[in-house]
């Protein structure tokens, strides 16, 4: 009992250090995969000073509805930009190019976004441009409302639509173009074709506590389990990338080993008893991601196990009557091994960071033997992601 109060206190203060930190772990990690975007204010170019009030709003707008696709880290300046297309001068252009060049590496910016608008006969015209610091080229984009006013958001809806659009496609090709001079720097490793095979799979090994349930409980008492376990989630094959169910599925192998022996309080020495059970099952995984780096995940598997009982003497829970049927075993000394279907149903956490994983988790064990035997386990465990 106390072995078990100790697995308990250390699982709780593992979760609670998972908690503790998820938040903090998330958004450093968040924040680092994330491209910046810098905001200006929009210049207003109406006839009238009514409609100053958008110069902020506009932008601000953008922020809100940028921050809600959680792919970029967004700052708003209050400063506007002169709106200058490729319609100026060479020289004004290049000119402009060059300072949103030089306050994009200043404000360390992946984008930096500017734009005017007007207001003509109760209809807002906006001009938007964002400019890529890598590349150092500009994208135009240009809407008009039917109205100012409360339909002023299905414009700002249909801007921020096409700069994630511009932005994503503009990454996507430096990246492409990055991948491409780095084939052709790096020269192909022999081994490389065996790792992209292996890429993703999880080795690992875990411990966990074995209650044995139903009329076994009184017969065993507490027992260890340990576990050798490869683990594999479907969406590091490209087929299922994009598909909404499978790319949260994953498959994983176990082999279980544990043992026990009867409870001291019922047996003498001489009645001892003990039970040894190994097994291996094929399990589907279905992952609720909680973080990018943290699961919720609930599995069930089926496989096969091989089960070893020794009892020296009749259980003395039958020593008043030797002769009943109800006996486990059919005689004072017997040996038995069994090959049986095995069924694992598990729910557990799985927090992945630099390649290590850890699991902490609860599993229902069932052998169909004819004495059908089930059995609860509280474990956790530790791997490695190739």
């Amino acid at each position: 009992m106390k072995s078990v109060c100790i697995f308990v206190k250390t699982v709780a203060i593992i979760i609670a250090s998972i908690f503790f930190n998820l938040e903090e772990a998330n958004a450093f990690n968040n924040k680092s995969n994330k491209e910046k975007v810098i905001i200006y204010r929009f210049k207003d170019r109406s006839n009238v000073n009514l409609y100053r009030y958008y110069s902020y709003i506009i932008p601000n707008s953008i922020k809100t509805e940028l921050e809600k696709i959680n792919l970029y880290r967004i700052e708003t300046l209050s400063v506007s930009l002169a709106y200058i297309d490729e319609s100026s001068s060479t020289e004004i252009f290049e000119s402009y190019i060059r300072f949103l060049s030089k306050r994009g590496k200043e404000l360390n910016a992946n984008f930096i976004i500017s734009g005017s608008y007007y207001v003509k006969e109760k209809n807002i015209y906006i001009k938007t441009q964002i400019f890529d610091v890598a590349t150092q080229k500009i994208t135009d984009i240009k809407e008009c409302s039917d109205r100012i006013g409360a339909i002023l958001q299905n414009i700002i809806d249909e801007i921020t639509r096409k700069i994630n659009y511009e932005m994503q496609r503009s990454s996507t090709q430096k990246a492409q173009k990055a991948k491409k001079r780095s084939k052709k720097r790096v020269a192909r490793s022999p081994f490389l074709s065996f790792y992209n095979s292996i890429m993703g799979i999880t080795f690992g090994l875990s411990y966990g506590l074995v209650d044995m349930l139903g009329k076994w409980e009184d017969e065993y008492k507490k027992g260890d389990m340990v576990t050798a376990y490869v683990f594999y989630e479907l969406n590091n094959i490209n087929l299922f990338q994009d598909n909404a169910i499978m790319r949260d599925v994953a498959i994983s192998f176990h082999f279980d080993y544990f043992s026990t022996n009867t409870e001291e309080s019922y047996y003498t020495y001489t009645e001892y008893s003990y039970l040894d059970v190994t097994g291996i099952t094929l399990n589907f995984v279905y992952l609720y991601r909680l973080a990018a780096f943290f699961d919720l995940a609930f599995s069930a598997g089926m496989g096969v196990s091989e089960s070893e009982f020794l009892v020296p003497l009749l259980n003395s829970l039958n020593d008043d009557n030797n002769d009943s049927d109800d006996s486990t075993f059919a005689t004072p000394e017997s040996y038995r091994e069994t090959i049986d279907p095995y069924v694992n149903l598990t729910i557990f956490m799985n927090l992945t960071i630099n390649h290590i994983q850890t699991i902490i988790g609860v599993s229902h064990k069932t052998i169909l033997s004819d004495d059908r035997m089930s059995f609860s386990v509280i474990y956790m465990g530790i791997g490695y992601r190739i």
